[in-house]
């Protein structure tokens, strides 16, 4: 299983910036036995998430974490979807763009736009 973990610091008094490179580098460190096959740090004003790729199945995975369509919504997850197929069937009657191919992270993110 996949791990992750994040920090949101907000307001004057908490720092309200994201941790350092340094400090999120050790910290995630910690996640190495959850996996190695992908390692991610991501931040953006005071938020900053860490992620440790394992891959435990067939299912298309994201190995990049955050997920975004748009910059502007983000999933952080390890999804593991049921009814794939009717998913996406639905969706591209919504008029979503997506196939076969797409990992469950981005269609729990296109199921959130469309509905």
């Amino acid at each position: 299983m996949s791990s992750f973990w994040g920090i949101v610091r907000t307001g004057k008094g908490h720092g309200g910036g994201p941790e350092d490179r340094q400090t999120a580098e050790q910290r995630n460190g910690h996640l190495a036995l959850c996996g190695e096959e992908a390692l991610q740090v991501w931040s953006s004003g005071g938020a900053s998430f860490f992620f440790r790729f394992f891959r435990t199945g067939p299912a298309p995975q994201s190995a990049a974490q955050p997920v975004s369509l748009d910059n502007h919504t983000w999933l952080i997850g390890d999804v593991r979807l049921d009814g794939r197929d009717d998913l996406i069937t639905r969706l591209q009657a919504e008029g979503e763009s997506c196939d076969a191919g797409a990992s469950d992270e981005e269609l729990v993110l296109r199921a959130w736009r469309s509905w």
